[in-house]
């Protein structure tokens, strides 16, 4: 039994065409909005990490 060429949705898993990664608009734009909260994230990990360098640099600077 041959299948013709497909990828998968990355959202909910139904085959698509092989030049798109999602296979309706409506997945594009879950897709979207998980992209955007892991970047928001991300942002606030490395906004975190800078400020615990700062507040530890700055408790040796003031002993």
């Amino acid at each position: 039994m041959a299948y013709e060429d497909h990828r998968h949705c990355k959202v909910c898993g139904k085959p698509c065409p092989p030049e798109n990664e999602v296979c309706s608009t409506a997945c594009r734009r879950k897709r979207e909005e998980v992209l955007a909260g892991r970047r928001n994230f991300t942002w606030l990990l490395y906004g975190g990490i800078v400020l615990v360098i700062v507040l530890f640099v700055l408790s040796f600077v003031h002993l």
